[in-house]
């Protein structure tokens, strides 16, 4: 679950999350990236860190999983 943040300065702003999906689902290591980050780092890193678990169908190519990146839109409201 993505908590949203405290910092009131970050409200009504979008934030790209792109991951890196694996064939078997999972989101591989170190792959998390935010376009653009927010100005709150401890944020971040949250956002990050639960990205990093997320668990996908992964894409296919002729009916086999392949790896792919992954956008996700956030909206802070």
């Amino acid at each position: 679950m993505i908590l949203p943040p405290s910092n009131r300065s970050l409200r009504d702003r979008e934030v790209e999350v792109w991951v890196f999906v694996l064939e078997s689902g999972r989101v591989a290591a170190d792959s998390v990236r935010l376009m653009p980050p927010t100005s709150d780092r401890d944020f971040n890193r949250r956002l990050m860190q639960e990205a990093a678990r997320w668990m996908f169908e992964p894409a296919r190519r002729g009916g086999m999983p392949v790896a792919a990146w992954f956008r996700y839109v956030i909206s802070m409201e």
